[in-house]
């Protein structure tokens, strides 16, 4: 199969943390790394981080502005 990537780690580019990473989720065509995925669901709203979260996931939601 040439040129597939079956067998190969593909390296994304996270949505959050702006790092290419193996692992994580894609939602929407956009990713998001294991790390940030686990700091965006430990995350309160109080958190000053939160918020960063949140702009970023507009992007990938831009109907709920």
């Amino acid at each position: 199969m040439a040129g597939g990537t079956k067998g190969r780690s593909v390296k994304r580019r996270c949505l959050a943390c702006g790092r290419y990473r193996v692992r994580g989720t894609v939602i929407r065509r956009v990713f998001l790394c294991r790390a940030c995925e686990e700091r965006l669901l430990t995350t309160g709203v109080n958190d000053p981080e939160y918020d960063h979260f949140v702009a970023g996931l507009r992007k990938v939601w831009p109907e709920f502005r």
